[in-house]
């Protein structure tokens, strides 16, 4: 006889209730779940129809999904998106009016029902239903924003930076909303104004001239938008003599290429402050940046004679011996060669080098070591390699640099400089050395990693080892964001040609040796005759480029514009049309001075190669010669 107690059976009948409960629990959710995935499943679907343009179908399917969740923000939205995309503003109108009924204090409600009063041409009714927005939480400055924003998004301009201004008086932090405003200004082209709104922000928040400063920068290449701004902030400045707004001038007299008014405010304004030379050594820095070598000289000078025991000093000198050279490069090259794709080493001028030269010695000599020495020796190394032709002296620079600081940010650039003395001396073991130093520091710049990947790819293709020279090529063909890329693709392609056409690839590789070496003339001659093949096509194209180049190098532009005129009027389809054109168009531009056959040489590679690289470059240049 089995044994009865009250207890057991009580635990056992509550334990399958609560089985049953939990059992019934789970398939509601399961249920629920499957609901769920069955409404994701169809709003995907509704998706992909509008994705496809087939919009009619999406509204159907998001209609369906709203009738089954109204609550569902989501689908609604898509559904009135769909409506305002099919033009159909009644639809709209009511589907967001129903919403409004269930939800009185929502802001962003009224301004999509705006919206589609707006679009569909009741303007009044629009901004009465906007307004009406603004009434709902007049404290709040998000409403403010909210409804700008739809009428920003309409072009409503004017209206839209009234409600800003409304937003700016409850705003715990308005400067948000200037910002807002002063974009909105300057995007009408009311730079004035703008610029007005940018200093009173500077005005409340000094620490703000950085930020003002990007901004504005996005819209002084407008049509007189510097000499606009300039007028206002010297007005401002002239009133409330702050210091934000006085940086903030001398930086806009910076872009209008007013750089005496810009320093002369900049001392003014440094020594009010006591810096200690603080913004006088920005402002160097950033004239140097904006290769307004001159100006950033006398600034680093000024440091140097007045704020003798600043920390700057420092930097000061190096800035000071390194604007000197360059100010000094860009006077000699205005004269000669900045413009050509390769260049004989000048030695003109070798005279005036002497005192950056003294300039760098003392630097070396007083701080003895350290990034400062380490950027005066390779300075100092360029000046002996690129002006003075004296490679002994100037690899013995470089390779005390590499031996006393491997690892500096200036060493990349002196085992360059090392391997190509060693490439001029026919030595390409140690050339290849140098480059491997580069690509093992993983510090160096990526760009200069593969700038070295590539230049040993080519030493290993000049010996012979065409494997592991197509390895290295490559590699960095396959780095599509760096700058060697596209020549290492190039490259590549004419050395697979191997196996049909050996003879003429070895003639390029020498003749690009040669060149690496600056024997232009007998590379010249070798590309010249590559560049005559008939069937082998693609070092035919390249070589043509690379004679063209070599003989703007050697000064022979009556000739090389002869060349250059015969391959971009001969009906012969060129894979490098577009460059042949640039070329001869600079030739007009620099080799002869010739600006009317300039332009109309730039306007033929606008007009007839969309894709072109040089673009832009046309452009820019078209444009400076007009300003002529």
């Amino acid at each position: 006889m089995e044994f009865f107690h009250p207890a057991i059976f009580l635990m056992k009948n509550t334990w399958l209730i609560m089985l049953k409960i939990f059992t019934s629990i789970l398939l509601l959710f399961s249920i629920i779940i499957t609901a769920q995935e069955d409404l994701s499943n169809k709003f995907k679907l509704g998706q992909s129809y509008e994705q496809a343009g087939q919009l009619a179908k999406a509204a159907e399917i998001y209609r369906d999904l709203t009738d089954r969740q109204p609550w569902n923000y989501q689908y609604f939205d898509a559904l009135n998106t769909v409506f305002i995309r099919l033009k159909k503003y009644d639809e709209s109108i009511a589907l967001v009016e129903d919403r409004i009924e269930k939800n009185k204090n929502d802001v962003n409600l009224y301004g999509l029902l705006g919206n589609s009063y707006y679009l569909k041409g009741e303007n009044e009714k629009a901004f009465e239903v906007w307004y009406s927005a603004l009434e709902i939480n007049e404290k709040s400055e998000i409403t403010y924003r909210i409804i700008a924003n739809q009428l920003i998004q309409n072009r409503i301009f004017e209206e839209a930076i009234e409600i800003l201004r409304k937003g700016n008086e409850v705003a715990r932090n308005p400067i948000g909303y200037s910002y807002e405003i002063a974009n909105i200004l300057s995007i009408t082209m009311k730079y004035k104004e703008a610029t007005k709104e940018y200093c009173n922000i500077l005005l409340l928040e000094p620490s703000q001239l950085s930020p003002v400063r990007s901004r504005m920068m996005n819209y002084l290449d407008g049509v007189g938008a510097v000499e606009e701004s300039i007028e206002v902030t010297e007005s401002i400045f002239e009133e409330s003599e702050n210091a934000e707004i006085g940086e903030l001038l001398s930086f806009l007299y910076m872009q209008n290429n007013q750089y005496d008014k810009a320093l002369t405010l900049i001392l003014k304004l440094d020594k009010s402050r006591d810096q200690n030379g603080a913004k006088i050594f920005n402002f160097a820095r950033e004239a140097f940046d904006q290769n307004a070598y001159g100006i950033a000289n006398e600034a680093y000078k000024y440091i140097m004679e007045i704020y003798t025991s600043s920390p700057f000093i420092p930097t000061s000198k190096i800035g000071y011996a390194k604007s000197l050279q360059a100010k000094l490069d860009e006077d000699l090259r205005k004269q000669s060669n900045i413009w050509k794709p390769f260049t004989l080493s000048d030695t003109t001028g070798q005279k005036r080098y002497f005192e950056i030269l003294d300039a760098y010695d003392e630097i070396i000599e007083t701080y003895k070591n350290g990034e400062i020495v380490n950027e005066a020796l390779l300075r100092k190394g360029e000046i002996y390699y690129s002006n003075f032709q004296d490679y002994k002296k100037a690899d013995s620079l470089f390779s005390l640099l590499t031996q006393i600081s491997p690892l500096s940010n200036f060493s990349a650039d002196a085992y360059f400089r090392i391997a190509d003395i060693a490439i001029g001396n026919n030595d390409l073991k140690k050339a290849e050395l140098q480059l491997s130093q580069i690509i093992v520091n993983v510090r160096n710049n990526p760009n200069k990693i593969a700038e070295a990947k590539f230049r040993k790819g080519k030493i290993r293709l000049w010996g012979n080892d065409f494997k592991n020279g197509v390895a290295l090529l490559t590699e960095v063909s396959s780095q599509l964001s760096q700058d060697q890329a596209n020549d290492a693709i190039q490259l590549s392609m004419l050395v697979n040609t191997m196996k049909f056409d050996s003879v003429n690839v070895l003639k390029y590789l020498e003749a690009d040796f040669k060149s690496a070496q600056m024997k232009y003339a007998e590379a010249a001659k070798l590309f010249l005759e590559l560049s005559q093949l008939e069937n082998s096509i693609l070092v035919s194209e390249i070589s043509k480029i690379r004679y063209a180049e070599l003989m703007i190098a050697l000064d022979k532009i009556p000739e090389v514009i002869l060349y250059l005129e015969s391959e971009v009027n001969s009906e012969k389809e060129s894979l490098f049309k577009d460059r042949i054109v640039y070329l001869l168009a600079e030739c007009y531009n620099f080799g002869t001075n010739n600006k009317e056959k300039a332009i109309s040489t730039y306007d033929k590679l606008l007009e007839n190669y969309n894709n072109s690289i040089y673009l832009d470059k046309s452009r820019k240049k078209i444009n400076e010669l007009k300003i002529l």
